[in-house]
């Protein structure tokens, strides 16, 4: 973690040329002097010899290019959690970053540092920070793979070669050098959360903060040491008292995940905030439609009408199909429950029944510990938490095999949707749907862009406008940064 911070420290004290903290001095420019390199970076002289300036270096921003920068990381918004709020980080006049914590330096050097200068500076330089941060993201990882190790042992000395072939020699001090032995580490420590210092420097800052008489900082310590242990091993036998032992979480979720026979049922989404009950009208019919093709548990009812409506006329049977399997299912379930009964769960039936036609609307809710707001509640808010991933299939997108390929569907998350389906004996029985808007990727050259690094999606354009409901346990987290190289509507994912 401290590699990253002095790795991060030196690339933005070079490109912003911050007083103190970059590595583009005059002493830097007569080492390439003196290793006869680079001339066009030599100190400019004088007539008698004397130096008189440094000339302007293509590794550092100009004045407009560091008040894009800067303004690019003031309008950064993250999800509930991420990081912290960087807008505070940027000085007052706009041109630099300053007071940087060790995990602002971790967010910056693997995502907001390449995105940031990747329309801004030169390609090459964006290239290879994209590069460095990156492989900081593989060795970051939870889980760790050998392959991928010794793979990033080769990588990381070429990648320090590209930057020598940028920055000057004194760029490269100890903590850059260390980078290369980083692999080396994970192979024999494991995965980074087993090595790296922030649960040391939480508990130094803990110690700190014992600290009430500066004339002995160590009794002090010592003495409120004691006084926690003591109340921590008390409130472990208290149950009727909130402790940190039995506090739920922030982001938690709702328990007991395996409760009913259908796996729609088990979602565990904690919807947070008011709900406003409203009737859904021409969207009943999606939503059920897709909560019915979309559990497992239908899929076998669901073949067994599609074979009927084939045998009785083979034209546009998944049009049929979409229109008339909730009927049919329910007709089918009601009659398989009077001849049998055993084999018809009470959760089976009241889902072939179907929900209520008032359905709840919700702007918050935790789905698997993460938290979702809509595009309306968060207007207002320094968090990003609208941004929704999920996988799906496109007509137009087939692969070599003649199947539709599964491709990623970006958008934003305008509503949170509460389906309720009979309840009896106090069972409550709920399905959970998001209603987002799509952003169009059909157009390649004008939907999305991938160049290696990152995906620019442009959000001026949806689609499957009659098709916007997922299940909120389909759903996968991200968000959107401004994208400095096409700017417009375009974003970074």
């Amino acid at each position: 973690m401290h590699i990253e911070k002095n790795i991060c420290d030196n690339l933005l004290g070079t490109f912003l040329n911050i007083y103190g903290k970059t590595k583009d001095t005059a002493n830097a420019r007569l080492d390439l002097e003196d290793m006869g390199i680079r001339p066009d970076l030599h100190l400019d002289r004088d007539e008698d010899g004397n130096p008189v300036g440094l000339p302007e270096a293509w590794y550092t921003m100009t004045k407009e290019q560091k008040l894009a920068f800067c303004e690019f990381i003031r309008q950064v918004r993250f999800p509930d959690g991420y990081a912290a709020n960087l807008a505070k980080c940027v000085s007052p006049d706009g041109c630099k970053l300053q007071s940087l914590k060790t995990h602002d330096c971790h967010i910056l050097l693997q995502r907001l540092i390449p995105v940031g200068i990747r329309g801004i500076m030169d390609k090459e330089i964006y290239e290879v920070v994209a590069d460095l941060g990156k492989k900081f993201g593989e060795l970051c990882c939870k889980t760790l793979k050998l392959d991928v190790l010794k793979r990033l042992k080769e990588e990381i000395p070429v990648i320090l070669c590209k930057l020598e072939k940028i920055f000057p020699p004194a760029f490269f001090d100890v903590m850059v050098h260390l980078a290369v032995h980083l692999p080396d580490e994970a192979i024999l420590r494991g995965p980074v959360q087993y090595g790296w210092m922030y649960p040391i420097e939480r508990r130094l800052l803990t110690c700190k903060r014992y600290v009430r008489n500066m004339a002995r900082p160590e009794g002090s310590i010592a003495e409120a040491y004691v006084v926690d242990e003591c109340l921590t091993f008390c409130s472990r036998y208290l149950d009727d008292v909130e402790t940190r032992f039995n506090r739920e979480g922030r982001n938690r979720e709702c328990a007991d995940l395996q409760a009913f026979d259908l796996s729609v049922f088990n979602h565990g989404v904690n919807l947070l905030g008011g709900s406003r009950k409203k009737y859904a009208g021409d969207d009943y019919d999606k939503m059920v439609w897709y909560v019915l093709n979309n559990c497992i548990e239908v899929q076998p009812y669901l073949q067994l009408c599609k074979e009927e409506l084939r045998q009785e006329d083979s034209h546009n049977v998944d049009e049929r199909l979409e229109k008339g399997f909730a009927r049919w299912f329910q007709n089918h379930v009601t009659s398989l429950r009077v001849e049998k009964r055993e084999e018809v769960s009470d959760d089976l039936y009241a889902f072939a029944c179907g929900p209520a036609s008032g359905v709840l609307s919700y702007s918050t809710c935790v789905v698997e510990g993460v938290r979702y707001h809509t595009t309306d509640r968060e207007k207002n808010n320094k968090a990003q938490n609208s941004g929704v991933m999920v996988e799906g299939t496109n007509d137009s997108e087939v692969n070599d095999d003649g199947e539709e390929e599964i491709i990623d569907f970006y958008g934003q998350l305008k509503e949170i949707i509460k389906l309720q389906y009979n309840s009896t004996q106090g069972v409550n029985r709920s399905v959970v749907l998001l209603r987002c808007d799509w952003f169009d990727l059909d157009a390649k050259k004008i939907g999305l862009k991938d160049d290696g690094h990152f995906k620019s999606i442009n959000i001026g354009k949806c689609w499957y406008k009659n098709d916007p409901f997922i299940l909120a346990t389909q759903s996968t987290k991200v968000f959107y940064l401004q994208d400095t190289k096409y700017g417009g509507d375009w974003r970074v994912v």
